[in-house]
């Protein structure tokens, strides 16, 4: 299929089917032919909702998103700085991301806070099933706003593309985690005064994974996009406790592959496991930032 000096790509059409090959040319206005082993498909331009290059070179398959944020406000004399990197790699049955991002906040005479994670997931696509998939996670993450020390989580489950279109798509996922986490407390009724220490947890989790993921764009210039992950994680091993997560950007280009932005995130415990913590972490940047072989 992978003939040296051609071009291959996914092409998605509407109903969720995945035609692989090349484009061939076409007289008709408003058609695309496309190529693949000796046979030839005909589709309307739009009925065609997603075109990937399926790249022969680990590099040229890369595609990298990079965005930082930085503000000051002298009346608290606070100063918040903000990262993120998207990378990720396709191939014809596998996709792969990395997402990286740090808040971090510094005040004067206050202890500075930080929210970090970093998230690798992995996508199988089933064949002959094209709305379906498996996916894989793994990640890291640390907040001090909530206590959180360090979480580590690891899991499996099964996705499905549930509404797709050239300028929208939603995903729902659903699967079983297990995460390791650690947290430290303070509180007037867990505070030991007279030997100063902190509560502590350090636990081991079985949790369920039901996750969305929804995102829109305006692909003519000026481009924008808009993405959204949402995720909960009801417990399997503390009654009632459930845990949520909600990543967001919006992107708008200023000029080729630069543009502006506003993130988002949120991360809420109903039930930590140590007293004296927030239960919500909330944040809100502007940032700008750089995209490679998008």
């Amino acid at each position: 299929m992978r003939n040296s000096g051609v071009n291959i790509f996914e092409i998605e059409t509407q109903g969720f089917k995945r035609i692989y090959g090349s484009f061939a040319p076409t007289e008709e206005d408003g058609w695309v032919n496309i190529k693949t082993g000796d046979s030839t498909y005909t589709q309307r331009i739009e009925r065609v909702v997603r075109i990937t290059p399926l790249k022969d070179n680990f590099w040229r398959r890369l595609k990298i998103i990079l965005d930082m944020g930085y503000s000051f406000t002298s009346a608290e004399n606070q100063q918040t700085f903000n990262m993120g990197s998207d990378i990720s790699s396709r191939t014809e049955r596998h996709l792969r991301q990395l997402h990286l991002s740090i808040f971090s906040t510094d005040r004067k005479d206050e202890p500075g806070t930080r929210r970090s994670l970093a998230s690798y997931t992995s996508r199988w696509f089933i064949k002959n099933r094209p709305r379906d998939y498996l996916s894989g996670l793994a990640s890291f993450e640390q907040n001090d706003e909530l206590g959180l020390d360090h979480r580590i989580t690891g899991g499996s489950g099964l996705g499905r593309h549930v509404v797709q279109s050239n300028t929208f798509d939603l995903a729902l996922e659903g699967g079983l985690m297990v995460s390791q986490e650690s947290f430290t407390g303070t509180s007037d009724r867990d505070l030991d005064w007279d030997r100063g220490e902190e509560n502590t947890s350090d636990d081991y989790n079985l949790d369920l994974y039901l996750g969305t993921q929804l995102s829109a764009a305006r692909w003519h210039d000026p481009e924008l996009d808009f993405t959204m992950t949402l995720v909960i994680f009801p417990s399997l091993t503390t009654s009632g406790r459930y845990r949520g997560r909600l990543d967001s950007r919006v992107r708008y280009e200023i000029f080729r592959d630069f543009f502006i932005g506003l993130t988002t995130f949120m991360d809420y415990d109903n039930k930590p496991p140590v007293a004296g913590v927030e239960k919500a972490d909330f944040n809100v940047a502007l940032t700008v930032g750089w995209a490679f072989n998008k």
